[in-house]
């Protein structure tokens, strides 16, 4: 067992000169320390850099692995706020559209590939991630609510996750005294198995900060002008107007709060822990080291065939619901075995069938595999064609999971249901948190990421 802290740096600061100086000193802070930690950039900050000349940040910057944080961050209408309304397809298309320039951006300036994201505050969106998985951003290294697999990281829309793992942290450098209840408490969770069905071979912890906080008295300039919905005006040539500058603290204050974060870490170190960036998370994790055999598929049809589909367990790896569709369609008509990415439906219908109907197992299999597509990616379809039904996705799965577990080439078609959906929490009533407004309520969020949990595994380290 070892344990292992994943140490990422927001910065969306592209208005106050002082974010620049605390970037500074944090690099610095973080190269005496040895550690190589992975910073979440907005296309405006990173802009910003390249207009002041700041090239020595931008090569500090690029001795660690880079993200994307959207392009300007809290600037209103935010990514949850612009896909609320939009389909699936819709809104991954115009978050294309709004924010891939400042992922570009953030590219050629450093010279780097930019390995993840991190949606801007708490604006989540499920819409993001055809878009990201297209442009080699693997990793959605942040926190949100919306959902937990038992604190488990996970993964969903292709991307690794790490929303509401367990052993998240961030110690409250303003107190002296609290250091040594992280410290402890950092002991503690260390020191506790997390595994779902096995023991961790790597405790994981996910560790943030920005280098806004540390200097401003109102924690970020982001929170000061763009709280609950307020915004500013932005000029063609890259200019706001209305900014309020948020009180300071004076840097002997500033220093020695991040000094106290720099002990924090060391002592991290010091229990012989290592940190890890975005990239090193995607090549950590548990592989099965075998391929998937036919006794894996029937052992999962049967586990299906009573109406119930999740992701599932093959040999220590999990395979997402769309995984197990493929698997079960191509078992049932004697195909290679074989899985790739495939998004959940557009929409949530209702199949269509009588009580006489009955469908064949060569119907199954050719609806099975025919798909839609998103941003070159296939899709589940929102219905599917099969004999004189039509049937959704869950309903067609678990009908072809029945078939194969019973060995019947005709059956009536078996009602399903999308277990997993379970694992999308909290309200869809998201008023007055602190970037949005009053009201702001995303049922249509929650229902897309409910349909895309179809892609949604738990990822064992």
């Amino acid at each position: 067992m070892s344990v292992a802290v994943a140490l990422w740096i927001d910065d969306a600061d592209y208005i106050d000169d002082r974010s620049e100086e605390a970037l500074d000193y944090l690099l610095s802070m973080l190269e005496r320390l040895g550690i190589r930690a992975t910073f979440k950039l907005a296309g405006e900050k990173i802009r910003t850099l390249e207009k002041h000349g700041r090239l020595d940040l931008i090569e500090k910057l690029c001795l660690h692995d880079l993200c994307y944080h959207s392009d300007l961050h809290s600037f209103h209408p935010t990514v949850a706020e612009y896909t609320e309304p939009l389909t699936f397809h819709q809104g991954a298309a115009e978050f294309e559209a709004r924010e891939m320039k400042g992922f570009y951006d953030l590219r050629r300036i450093t010279g780097k590939e930019i390995v993840g994201y991190g949606q801007p505050g708490e604006s989540w969106s499920p819409d993001v991630f055809p878009v990201l998985k297209k442009n080699g951003a693997d990793v959605n290294l942040d926190d949100h609510f919306i959902l937990n697999v038992d604190g488990m990281a996970f993964s969903y829309g292709g991307v690794l996750n790490f929303n509401s793992i367990r052993r998240i942290q961030r110690y409250d450098y303003h107190d002296i005294s609290a250091l040594r209840p992280a410290e402890e408490e950092f002991d503690r969770l260390a020191g506790m198995d997390f595994g779902r069905d096995y023991p961790e071979k790597v405790r994981l912890f996910s560790v943030f900060y920005h280098p806004s906080e540390f200097f401003s008295a109102e924690f970020l300039g982001d929170y000061y002008n763009f709280r609950e919905g307020k915004n500013l005006a932005y000029n063609e040539d890259g200019s706001f107007v209305g900014y309020t500058m948020p009180p300071g603290l004076d840097p002997d204050t500033e220093h020695r709060y991040m000094e106290r974060v720099g002990d924090y870490l060391s002592y991290m170190i010091s229990k012989g822990a290592r940190f890890v960036t975005a990239s090193a998370l995607t090549e950590m994790h548990f592989r099965r080291g075998r391929d998937i055999e036919s006794s894996d598929v029937r052992e999962m049809a049967a586990c299906f065939a009573e109406g119930s589909i999740s992701f599932y367990d093959i040999g220590g790896e999990y395979v997402s619901p769309s995984e197990a569709f493929l698997l079960i369609a191509e078992s049932l008509g004697g195909k290679p075995l074989t899985t790739f990415l495939l998004y959940g439906p557009e929409s949530r219908e209702q199949s269509v069938f009588g009580p006489e109907d009955t469908v064949s197992s060569e119907q199954v299999v050719r609806a099975m595999l025919e798909y839609d597509w998103i941003g070159g990616y296939p899709q589940l379809r929102s219905l599917y064609s099969v004999g004189n039904t039509m049937l959704t996705p869950t309903d067609l799965c678990c009908t072809a999971a029945f078939m194969l577990h019973n060995g019947v080439r005709l059956c009536h078609p078996v009602h399903g249901t999308l277990a997993c959906e379970q694992y999308v929490r909290g309200s869809s009533d998201w008023s007055g948190r602190w970037l949005f407004g009053r009201p702001f309520h995303v049922p249509n969020t929650y229902e897309k990421t409910r349909l895309q949990c179809w892609t949604l595994k738990p990822v064992r380290f």
